[in-house]
């Protein structure tokens, strides 16, 4: 059976159960959702404008703060790639932090 490009060739054994990046046994990159990817999905439209992810330790795309409006490297407002605008709360950035009351 052929293998989508982005399921990890098991050796000796089955590499995936069908030809989708949903079918992989494991994946070669990272996984978003059911989805074997080669990388993170950015700026993807969601429900309350755009979402970006990153990729954690487990090789698993994960969402980026709310706040991260353009892109993160992990969980916090301090791993936002780019200036961000604030939604709620508080914001932490290079100039210091920022709280809306």
């Amino acid at each position: 059976m052929l293998c989508h490009p982005e399921c990890k060739v098991q050796e000796g054994k089955r590499t995936c159960t069908g030809p989708g990046a949903d079918k992989c046994v494991a994946c070669a990159s990272l996984k978003d959702g059911p989805h074997c990817v080669s990388s993170c999905p950015e700026g993807l439209m969601g429900r309350e404008g755009f979402i970006y992810k990153y990729p954690n330790k487990q090789r698993h795309c994960e969402p980026c703060h709310m706040n991260c409006t353009k892109g993160c490297s992990g969980p916090g407002t301090g791993d936002c790639v780019a200036t961000s605008r604030l939604i709620s709360g508080c914001w932490t950035g290079a100039t210091g932090t920022a709280c809306l009351l």
